[in-house]
């Protein structure tokens, strides 16, 4: 797992930093080069997306469609959820991850994360890159460096260029793996649930999680300045990523809600 987008990363340390919203964060990003007219493969996580389904076939051996990668970028991402980050000792970083499941089977996907502060993942900063590595003998291997950027972007092209100039080629993909792909991955979650205030809001919300089977551990709420517009927090214990799509359609269709739930796995 890792970050692996560094345009992504040099705004979510603003947003964590420095309070930006969203679109500060991605003008500068853009002014400083990182960011394209266009940012969509980035900040929607596509480029993360790709570069998921190679590192799990290189990882496990497993090819596996770039399409089916189940991928949520930062666009939905505020400020607000580095404030209840910050209660809950973590912060954001968008992830792709490639991890057995209990069952043996492979899961792939990108996602914001909320990342503990006891994680290396959490240490990268501005551009940077970082992926982790778990294997039987090595543990854990971390890999950082810069991830954006005209200089790191053009020693990656010409690196590949002389390499494929000295017919320096290896195969790629040397691992081929028939594992089942099952992409429902379990984690706990991170739900944040815009709303007007009201009576009933926490029953509702509880009613429709356990609806769909989620267990949920903690709920949160900074004190309310405006009550036609507030952000409060659930987090869950393990679940199925479809369980909490379900979840939080259900909120999303009640009356109080203003938009549609953010939600995203907390590393542990």
């Amino acid at each position: 797992m890792g970050i692996m987008n560094g345009t992504t990363n040099f705004m979510l340390c603003k947003m964590e930093d420095e309070g930006a919203e969203y679109e500060d964060a991605l003008k500068e990003a853009q002014a400083l080069g990182f960011a394209e007219a266009d940012p969509t493969a980035d900040v929607e996580g596509h480029d993360v997306q790709a570069k998921i389904a190679l590192l799990a076939k290189l990882g496990y051996g497993k090819t596996v469609p770039w399409e089916t990668v189940p991928t949520a970028g930062i666009s939905k991402i505020a400020s607000i959820d580095f404030e209840y980050a910050k209660i809950l000792k973590s912060t954001i970083k968008l992830v792709g991850t490639a991890s057995t499941n209990s069952d043996g089977s492979l899961a792939v996907f990108v996602s914001p994360m909320l990342v503990p502060h006891t994680s290396p993942l959490s240490s990268a900063k501005g551009p940077g890159n970082m992926v982790l590595i778990n294997s039987q003998n090595m543990n854990m291997s971390t890999f950082a460096g810069p991830g954006a950027g005209r200089y790191p972007t053009a020693n990656s092209v010409m690196n590949d260029l002389i390499r494929l100039g000295q017919d320096r080629t290896l195969d790629p993909f040397p691992l081929d793996s028939q594992m089942a792909l099952n992409n429902d991955y379990v984690a706990k979650f991170y739900v944040r649930i815009k709303c007007s205030d009201g009576l009933g809001i926490i029953r509702m919300v509880g009613e429709a999680a356990e609806s769909t089977g989620v267990s949920i551990y903690a709920i949160l709420q900074n004190p309310i300045t405006n009550r036609s517009n507030i952000d409060f927090v659930v987090t869950t214990e393990d679940v199925k990523l479809s369980q909490v799509k379900a979840f939080a359609s259900l909120v999303e269709a009640m009356p109080f809600a203003l938009s549609h739930p953010l939600y995203m796995p907390i590393l542990e």
